[in-house]
């Protein structure tokens, strides 16, 4: 959950981390999450 920009963190609490985490993943393009892997 660190590595997640700070707009979706506003969204962390501890009962929504897994929540939180798929709903970043799935609103990527694939290139935009393929960048985002390559680049850490």
């Amino acid at each position: 959950p660190e590595l997640l920009p700070s707009t979706a963190q506003a969204y962390l609490d501890d009962d929504h981390v897994m929540r939180v985490v798929c709903d970043y993943l799935a609103g990527m393009t694939d290139r935009h999450a393929l960048d985002e892997h390559r680049n850490r």
